[in-house]
């Protein structure tokens, strides 16, 4: 199984390997809900991991309470660059060719190594 499955149904499920749990993933297209990612949260949500942001770009964490791994994918669904435990009121910029940005609250994704195909077809 890739990393994300069910990418276009408004939740995925993201694995690294079968010894992690799966982290829950709401997606976000509409741009106002983009630009506020996790802003409305004051503390990290206890019902899902994250968001998937796409088409997503630079990322910001203005204004919140709790950290995030950051996790920038192409177009073609693989990893470009992970960005963990990015603290509050800073961003952090995309690299080239960003397509989609995963956002989990720091400390949810596994350790150890995430597989650069993050689905089907990927």
């Amino acid at each position: 199984m890739g990393l994300i499955e069910r990418w276009r149904s408004g939740w995925m499920i993201l694995e690294s390997d079968a010894s992690s749990r799966p982290l829950w993933l709401g997606v976000i297209t509409h741009p106002l809900g983009r630009l506020l990612g996790f802003l409305p949260c004051r503390q990290p949500p206890a019902d899902f991991d994250g968001l998937i942001l796409e088409p997503g770009g630079s990322v910001h964490t203005l204004g919140m309470g709790f950290s995030l791994d950051v996790l920038f994918v192409d177009r073609h669904q693989r990893l470009i660059r992970r960005q963990d435990w990015v603290m509050p009121n800073r961003f952090v910029f995309a690299p080239a060719g960003t397509r989609a940005v995963i956002e989990v609250v720091a400390g949810r994704l596994p350790r150890g190594r995430i597989q650069p195909e993050l689905g089907p077809g990927g």
